[in-house]
């Protein structure tokens, strides 16, 4: 037994019992300051979400989804758009095809009686119709071969006339092509213009005037003794 007792003595003073008192000291205070922190973590949690709330923030994964859902919806009605927009541009190109076709169409039996009037007036020179099938474009040839083109508002106010008097003349003869009557009336015609011109002109009218009716009002008869008819004043 006294034996035991001095091995039983001699193991426990071989394990330190003091050692093992500062062990249990020092886990103990581990534990209380892994519990301190698990509280401070807790209570900053705690903040955070009021923070979150307060800023509106809770509920961030259900707003993304909601996000999520108009975009799409966007997207589709976007590509909605998209083939709408295509298909009307389809459209207009489609129309304008037609529309220039149809003018082109209008355009070449009044240029070409244009064409019938303008070289006693300028020889050698052309003229394009605009979309308001009126004279546009003038190109003619100068002295040395250079040929010169401009729009119509870029002549003399006396060229704009003659002009016009001969556009007058095209539509005339295509309303009698397709059997329509035509009545010319012309009040102090060509007051602008020079006395070259001015003959020319007269070519011009009487070329018409082979096809139609004019009656030429004037305050100037001297111009017009030359017109192969009888003057007849008006009281």
């Amino acid at each position: 037994m006294a034996a035991r007792i001095d091995l039983t003595e001699t193991e426990l003073q071989a394990a330190r019992p003091d050692i093992v008192l500062q062990d249990i000291e020092r886990l103990r205070r581990s534990i209380e300051q892994l519990m301190r922190g698990h509280q401070q973590r807790r209570e900053q949690l705690l903040v955070l979400e009021s923070g979150l709330q307060q800023a509106g923030a809770q509920g961030l994964e259900e707003q993304r989804e909601a996000l999520a859902g108009q975009l799409a919806q966007a997207q589709r009605r976007q590509a909605d758009l998209q083939r709408r927009a295509e298909a009307l541009s389809l459209l207009c190109r489609k129309l304008e095809q037609k529309r220039q076709a149809t003018l082109t169409r209008l355009q070449a039996p009044l240029q070409a009686r244009m064409q019938h009037y303008l070289p006693l007036l300028m020889p050698g020179a052309t003229v394009e119709m605009d979309a308001g099938l009126a004279p546009a474009t003038l190109t003619r040839a100068r002295l040395g071969g250079a040929v010169e083109s401009g729009q119509l508002q870029e002549l003399s106010f006396g060229a704009r006339e003659q002009l016009r008097l001969i556009s007058r003349f095209a539509y005339a003869d295509l309303l009698q092509e397709a059997g329509r009557p035509t009545l010319l009336i012309l009040d102090d015609a060509l007051v602008h213009s020079d006395a070259p011109r001015l003959a020319q002109m007269k070519r011009v009218l009487f070329d018409a005037a082979q096809r139609h009716q004019v009656l030429l009002f004037t305050c100037h008869p001297e111009d017009w003794r030359d017109m192969g008819v009888a003057l007849r004043p008006l009281a």
